[in-house]
């Protein structure tokens, strides 16, 4: 589930089923998710709380049943759960729209840390406690208490393999020019720094998968637009080529550029991964305008799509990019 999705309400709790229970017995106004305390600020008494219409997501946090709840609502009643909570980890990461593998879903466990060496974690329904460092850097934005960007990379460390830690380190990096963010996450790009990574990393020793986010961090570039387009570039180079420039200006010569999403000068080859917005035809239609002016100054470009991401698709790129190198005069790596 993307980032920005919304998970079905249905998480357990709650008194049963009745007439008029869910969604479209309560005031509108009222949160799909909310901290029971607030309850009456939502103008419900303790008996509508406790009726069919609303559901228990863990203790002290109500949700009106069966509704959708949006991530960011979920996650902003959760931080709140006791004072010193804040979310870490995974449920941090879905939040500040972190480029994470399919495999982390949007939504429930909630991840909530407690700035202590000594608290014990938090144990609640739905959520998976952690312990924190005294000195990490807690934000609050739009109403939800949340670990900073650089500090959950690290924490992310813990459970990603490089290549996917790098892309989740790309995504801190991306342009404020660049593509706009999805709706429903925390923050404006870019979310951070290398230097303030390389700080936490400085202060944060110790900790399951340091020694693979010191490995990682020189990998990260910034300007990378895509999850896929930070993987492909990862493989590339893995293969031996020469790493590409990441969006990078390529001036036409005639006073205009284009900047595609990878490109070799030297070998005069671009790289474009096609997304999903490349399969509309407006889209189509600048992609080959694009790759007809860069052929006009003798560049060739060599397109990736979602099959890159299997065995055959990934070997098939490949040799479309040596002989793209070879006809421009250029060897390509002979493991490639």
């Amino acid at each position: 589930m993307g980032s920005s999705g919304r998970v079905q309400g249905r998480q357990g709790g709650g008194s049963g089923r009745g007439s008029g229970s869910g969604r479209g017995s309560v005031d509108p106004r009222v949160p799909a998710v909310f901290p029971a305390r607030d309850a009456a600020m939502h103008g419900l008494t303790r008996g509508q709380l406790q009726g069919p219409a609303f559901q228990s997501l863990s203790s002290g946090i109500r949700a009106v049943r069966d509704a959708e709840l949006p991530p960011l609502e979920v996650y902003r009643a959760f931080s709140t759960i006791t004072p010193d909570a804040f979310l870490s980890h995974v449920s941090a990461a879905v939040a500040w729209g972190i480029w994470l593998p399919p495999r982390f879903r949007a939504g429930f466990p909630v991840h909530l840390g407690r700035e202590s060496e000594v608290a014990a974690p938090m144990r609640r329904r739905n959520v998976i406690g952690h312990r924190c460092p005294e000195g990490a850097a807690i934000r609050e934005v739009d109403g939800v208490r949340i670990i900073s960007p650089a500090w959950c990379w690290t924490q992310l460390g813990e459970v990603l393999g490089i290549e996917d830690l790098v892309v989740a380190g790309d995504a801190l990096l991306q342009r404020a020019d660049g593509p706009p963010r999805s709706p429903g996450l925390l923050g404006s790009n870019p979310l951070s720094t290398t230097a303030d990574i390389r700080a936490v990393l400085e202060v944060r020793r110790g900790f399951r998968g340091r020694r693979r986010c010191l490995e990682a961090i020189d990998l990260l570039r910034a300007r990378v637009d895509s999850a896929p387009e930070s993987a492909v570039r990862q493989r590339i180079v893995r293969r031996g080529y020469p790493e590409p420039l990441v969006n990078a200006r390529i001036d036409l010569g005639d006073g205009d550029w284009v900047e595609p999403d990878l490109a070799f000068r030297e070998a005069r080859v671009a790289v474009q991964y096609e997304g999903r917005h490349h399969g509309e035809e407006a889209q189509l239609a600048r992609d080959i305008r694009r790759d007809h002016r860069l052929e006009r100054i003798r560049w060739l470009t060599v397109r990736a799509d979602k099959t890159f991401f299997t065995p055959r698709g990934e070997l098939e790129f490949f040799a479309r990019l040596r002989h793209a190198f070879e006809r421009q005069g250029c060897r390509a790596p002979r493991t490639a």
